[in-house]
């Protein structure tokens, strides 16, 4: 399970990159494996962490 913590979430990519491992959504249009992958994946954890902090009533 991918948690609402950015910091857990770069390091879960990180440690999965050093693994030879990359994280592609197919749905979102999204890899890991480019630099502007890697910006939108940071940039949508960076966003649910901030919701889940701040509307911690409406997550689940």
């Amino acid at each position: 399970m991918l948690d609402r913590s950015l910091q857990d979430l770069i390091n879960m990519i990180a440690e999965l990159r050093d693994r030879g491992i990359c994280c592609t959504s197919l749905h979102e249009n999204l890899d890991t494996t480019t630099p502007g992958g890697r910006l939108a994946c940071h940039d949508f954890a960076a966003l649910a962490e901030f919701w889940n902090r701040y509307f911690p009533c409406s997550s689940t």
